[in-house]
């Protein structure tokens, strides 16, 4: 059962079409003409439903008084997918609508309150019609009228929201894998991978959408199908290439959406404005390739906002949509053949067609929907014009009868559901992105050198300012600063992941619409590629550093393999926290800078700057880069019995016995200065362990103040200390007459032993994030740790 009469298309046209279809329709299609005298309005649709009977009497296979679907007389089976027959599929529309909830009604003071709907698509007049196969239907109508919106609802693309009435597939409604298996929606912009070629970004597809039961060969023969018949043999070997690489042309690159779309071999095309951004050259060349789809027997449905008068003569039906001015959702105003007929329509509703103002026919048709700058002011006269014409009467008695078998009413309203039907399992798709995607990025340079050439760039930089260093307290100081700056370097440097991640977006999005694969599969393989490259660097970066840099390192090669492995889980989170970040932003520079945040907070929750305030300590028990950093500090000192004053030249060191008057200030040694504090700190805690208190008696028993007994006695007579209690500080009488004070047991550990006084030391303060120290802790343990967060920021990237 059709409403159509005829093409809106030129005679030529139809004759060839006729020719080319043999001329007549196909056995199994029943065709109810509605004549010119044929009863209109309700009393059409009463007619119709009581010729009920004699179409049931003139077709005896029917066994219910149902009206017959329209079915396309050619097929365009597949040979390579093993098709025998496949036709186009007669999409019927019933009283739909579609809303959402409307965020703008939200009301602070009562925030429990529900939301108010929204209807964006049939309100105050739902829509209905039918979409019939072998013919091509423009969807057009003003801007924000609703034209992308109604075909997402069509082809079952919304992920949120209700929808009203029925959307039904040859007379039946259809499950979700039905609708992915006969559907194919090619969006308004190219969302393309650009490291791809033609052919691998069809086999990518390929592998990915369809469905198991088809051999790998048999994807591979459709893939060489589909790229002949868009005539992309040229092209096939050509990279797609982006905004920093030259690839193939806007049509190409059109015509593989279109060819993406077409894998499945479905019987219902949706295109979203295909000539957006195309010279009008280009444009006729893409829409005659459309064109060719629909003349071959599928269902073809079109949003175009302006198209240009050839193109405009392409199209059989069209759909004409404008908002209605008060609820401003999107209503039909025209349902019917193109050409001079919707011309014809509007002529007689009182809206005169001025050749000298107009050129074509699109463009009249945008000026009485639109309204211009004042919006549809037309539209809610032009709805009820269409709700009370012969059109909507014919509309809305066709698609009723096709209903009829479902009860002849509409549906009730639907939330949406929200879980699509994927063809692989997980483990399939995870194999399908990293083999193509993997693959694809290791051969981009940009990719290999943003990965991997940084880290060994930041190496060579870091040897070359700190290599080679000696046993001294500076490169003490060095060994920390690199472990410091290994931390934050590395955190940095996955900034540069943040621009592509944004620019592959769209790709991702059109993708997980097509149902191709699984969020997780796609978290998965990003995390498996760039952990490939994180672990080349991981090696490149601690081989070239580590050993190079000498003093203070600890040499041995556990300790060289542990610095790796660190290195490389530690980079692997710090990827996935700034995906994470990154992940949600619209744009690169918000996503900069919302990632900077938690790199900058965990600098300092690391503990090696400065002591946390109570109010901050929480944090740093979850912070990746304390837990990396804290790992590497114990993997470096702990153990060790560390000389740092070994390389230290004595004539650097300061004595007391040569007279300090005797030193020029501006030569000192830092190196050696440390190394004399730290020297007299050793001899101090020696002499006082090894002496009982009762002959520890002051200071001058040290063996730098040792005198003889005559000038100990005459120093220290009761006069001179009755004067040093009366005139200096009590400590200065401490020193030289109370026995001399021991150093408590961890202040004994860290003098004779760096390496203990280091970690010691680390996190920096005296609260209860600073607890354990380093001391008290595993270098296996602070791994653990970092094992931990690195999962949770999986699963939050996910």
């Amino acid at each position: 059962f059709s409403r159509r009469k005829g093409s809106g298309r030129s005679q030529p046209q139809q004759q060839q079409q006729q020719q080319q279809e043999g001329g007549e329709e196909g056995e199994d299609q029943v065709m109810v003409e509605l004549s010119a005298d044929a009863p209109t309005g309700s009393n059409a649709a009463a007619g119709l439903m009581a010729s009920e009977d004699s179409l049931k009497s003139s077709v005896g296979t029917m066994t219910t008084a149902t009206v017959p679907m329209i079915k396309s007389s050619k097929s365009f089976a597949s040979k390579s997918l093993g098709e025998r027959d496949k036709t186009g599929a007669q999409v019927t529309l019933y009283r739909v609508r579609y809303k959402v909830k409307d965020t703008s009604s939200f009301n602070w003071r009562k925030p429990f309150s529900p939301l108010k709907d929204r209807y964006l698509i049939g309100h105050p007049e739902p829509v209905t019609g039918t979409l019939d196969p072998g013919m091509m239907f423009a969807l057009m109508g003003s801007s924000g009228s609703g034209k992308s919106t109604l075909m997402d609802v069509i082809a079952r693309r919304k992920t949120m929201g209700t929808i009203g009435g029925l959307i039904l597939f040859d007379g039946h409604i259809p499950s979700k894998a039905e609708v992915i298996r006969d559907t194919g929606y090619v969006e308004q912009y190219d969302t393309l991978w650009e490291f791809f070629t033609v052919h691998e970004m069809l086999m990518y597809t390929a592998r990915l959408k369809m469905s198991p039961k088809f051999t790998l060969q048999q994807k591979r023969d459709r893939v060489d199908e589909v790229i002949e018949h868009l005539g992309l043999g040229k092209a096939r070997n050509t990279k797609i290439g982006g905004p920093m690489v030259r690839g193939v042309s806007g049509g190409e690159a059109k015509r593989i959406s279109i060819g993406i779309g077409l894998l499945n071999n479905p019987r219902i095309m949706f295109f979203d404005e295909p000539t957006s951004g195309l010279d009008s050259a280009i444009s006729n060349d893409v829409m005659q390739v459309i064109r060719n789809l629909a003349d071959s027997g599928r269902t073809v449905m079109v949003t175009i906002h302006q198209p240009s008068g050839m193109v405009f003569r392409m199209f059989d039906q069209i759909i004409l949509l404008s908002s209605d001015p008060e609820t401003r959702s999107g209503n039909l105003v025209y349902f019917g053949e193109a050409g001079d007929h919707v011309k014809d329509y509007f002529v007689e509703q009182g809206y005169p067609y001025d050749r000298e103002r107009f050129d074509n026919i699109p463009e009249y048709l945008l000026s009485v929907v639109s309204g211009g700058v004042k919006g549809p002011t037309a539209g809610g006269t032009l709805i009820k014009s269409y709700v009370t014409s012969e059109m909507c009467d014919t509309n809305e008695s066709i698609a009723k009868g096709i209903t009829s078998p479902l009860g002849g009413v509409h549906a009730g309203e639907q939330k949406i559901d929200r879980r699509p039907v994927y063809a692989n399992n997980v483990l399939s798709e995870i194999v399908s992105l990293v083999t193509f995607k993997g693959r694809a990025q290791w051969k981009n340079p940009s990719f290999v050198i943003s990965r991997i050439g940084l880290y060994i760039a930041l190496s060579v930089i870091l040897v070359s300012f700190f290599a080679p260093q000696h046993q001294t307290p500076q490169a003490l100081l060095v060994v920390v600063s690199l472990l410091f700056i290994t931390i934050l370097m590395t955190a940095f440097i996955t900034f540069l992941y943040i621009p592509e991640l944004i620019h592959d977006k769209p790709v991702f999005v059109r993708e997980t619409y097509d149902a191709m694969y699984r969020v997780l599969s796609y978290a998965a393989s990003t995390f498996i590629i760039e952990t490939s490259a994180i672990a080349v660097s991981s090696i490149c970066y601690t081989s070239l550093l580590y050993y190079s840099i000498g003093g203070l390192i600890n040499k041995s090669v556990g300790a060289f393999f542990f610095f790796m492995l660190t290195h490389f889980v530690y980079s692997a989170t710090a990827c996935l926290v700034t995906l994470t970040f990154a992940s949600p932003m619209p744009n690169i520079q918000t996503a900069i800078g919302l990632s900077a945040n938690p790199i900058l907070i965990n600098v300092v929750l690391m503990g090696f700057l400065i002591p946390l305030p109570d109010w901050w300590g929480f944090w740093a028990f979850v912070s990746y880069m304390r837990w990396a950093w804290a790992a590497l500090m114990i993997n470096q000192f702990e153990g060790q019995n560390l000389d740092m004053c070994a390389d230290v030249p004595q004539s650097d060191m300061i004595s007391l016995t040569s007279g300090v008057d005797t030193m020029d200030v501006g030569s000192l040694s830092l190196d050696g200065a440390l190394c004399s504090l730290y020297t007299g700190l050793k001899t101090y805690n020696s002499y006082t362990s090894a002496i009982p208190d009762a002959t520890a008696r002051n200071l001058t028993s040290l063996p730098p103040f040792s005198c003889s007994s005559n000038m100990l006695n005459a120093f220290f007579n009761p006069g001179i200390a009755t004067l040093v209690n009366s005139s200096c500080s009590p400590v200065v009488a401490d020193l030289m007459f109370e026995p001399l004070p021991k150093f408590p047991e961890q202040v004994k550990a860290s003098l004779n032993n760096i390496g203990v006084a280091m970690l010691q030391f680390f996190p920096q303060g005296q609260t209860y994030s600073s607890e354990p120290k380093l001391f008290g802790l595993s270098k296996w343990e602070c791994f653990g740790y970092l094992c931990i967060v690195f999962a949770a920021f999986f699963v939050a990237f996910w």
